[in-house]
């Protein structure tokens, strides 16, 4: 990715050198990777996404590059056309916590902040390439090893609010937090409580790291319950969500109701809930996930099948029977996402809609192949084999996934 003035150009061949420096990680750059859609895959793995951020620094914004891509100019340094469901995603090469990244996904004939379903998602690289930050030799005194050490607690806050990248607030924000958790809390209270919306910001964001390192639990998270009910702004609920998740084991059933009432502001919120909430298994999550997926709003109920299909735990009848409500559903990812949930949950009765389904395989459905495995009924071995002798020699990428779900069997 070439920084050329205000003009960004994504190039597969640059790697711009910065000087290194005495305690200063000088090999800090920017990434960037373009994929295109293949189909689903199988995938144990469930989980929650780190959350994508709408700014990067150095004017890598989530805004600008949906901009500049929808634009229907050339930005890349070979020739690209988009494709439906063509995924784009720029992120920094540093280590969690200070990880952020952003996608965006070609949909419907634009650009839209998203990206294809996690875990799951089977994807070709197109093209991919990085730059190292432009960084100017530092004062010693804003280096992370010396600030952890040596600037005192008001030294770190100062830091803090005059910081404008946000990788190095989290650093002071750490650093305060581990030295100085007292005084942290204190602080942020106060600025939790500003009219400011950089102040509260940054107050949540110490609320959060106090609260995931388990100082002052009880009173930081009545805290920040009380700021759910009342607060608006949508960044800061984020964070609120967020820190809570952090400890939720901890929340009695009131506490998780009031949580939950953030999906009344808005289809996000719900979308928000659903990613935050599904490894927690309880009563009132599960429901929460049951309501989702009969929801109204495509995007909404589309996350919730999703997340819910890969969490075999959540198997209670209301959510075998909310899966059943959509195997027949228009959207392909809901029902195919359904027949899975059902399969991995030993649900017999899904065979027969299988059999239906695998007379029409192809690549945009071969997670009904990862439900066929999930299900591990032998009667179904014969049909998978003349399946097999019906591919030609293009489709490669089946046979190999019908030979390994026959062997499995």
């Amino acid at each position: 990715m070439c920084i050329n003035s205000e003009k960004l150009t994504f190039c597969t061949c640059s790697e711009k050198q910065v000087k290194s420096s005495d305690n200063y990680e000088s090999e800090i750059y920017y990434t960037w990777l373009l994929t295109s859609f293949i189909g689903y895959k199988k995938s144990k793995l469930i989980g929650k996404i780190l959350m994508p951020s709408k700014d990067l620094g150095k004017g890598l914004t989530l805004h600008r590059i949906l901009e500049m891509l929808n634009a229907n100019l050339s930005y890349f340094d070979f020739d690209y056309h988009p494709k439906e469901l063509d995924s784009f995603q720029i992120r920094n090469n540093l280590k969690h916590p200070f990880y952020e990244y952003f996608s965006v996904i070609y949909k419907d004939g634009f650009w839209q902040e998203g990206n294809n379903p996690a875990f799951v998602s089977l994807t070709k690289t197109i093209a991919e390439g990085k730059i190292l930050k432009e960084v100017t030799e530092p004062e010693k005194t804003s280096n992370w090893i010396v600030s952890q050490n040596k600037l005192s607690m008001s030294q770190l806050f100062d830091k803090l609010l005059s910081e404008k990248d946000i990788t190095n607030q989290w650093r002071f924000i750490n650093a305060l937090v581990n030295r100085f958790p007292k005084e942290s809390f204190q602080k942020a209270y106060s600025l939790c409580r500003s009219n400011s919306k950089t102040d509260k910001i940054y107050g949540f964001r110490l609320m959060f790291k106090l609260y995931e390192s388990e100082y002052n639990l009880e009173q930081i998270k009545s805290f920040l319950l009380k700021k759910i009910a009342s607060e608006n702004d949508k960044e800061i609920l984020e964070i609120l969500i967020f820190s809570l998740k952090s400890n939720l084991s901890l929340l009695k059933d009131e506490e998780i109701k009031s949580l939950l009432s953030l999906k009344e502001r808005s289809d996000y919120f719900k979308i928000v809930l659903a990613d935050e909430l599904i490894n927690y298994n309880h009563e009132l999550i599960i429901d929460f996930f049951v309501e989702l997926c009969r929801d109204k709003n495509l995007g909404v109920k589309q996350k919730a099948i999703i997340n819910l299909s890969y969490k075999n735990d959540f198997n209670t009848p209301k959510v075998r029977k909310v899966l059943w409500e959509n195997v027949e559903n228009q959207n392909k990812e809901v029902k195919q996402h359904s027949i899975y949930g059902l399969a991995l949950r030993k649900d017999h009765k899904i065979r027969s809609v299988l059999e239906k389904e695998l007379q029409h395989l192809h690549n945009e459905n071969s997670l009904i192949l990862d439900a066929i495995e999930e299900l591990g009924d032998k009667k179904m071995k014969p049909l998978l084999k003349s399946k097999l002798e019906q591919l030609n020699d293009d489709d490669k990428y089946l046979s190999e996934l019908l030979i390994e779900v026959i062997e499995s069997m």
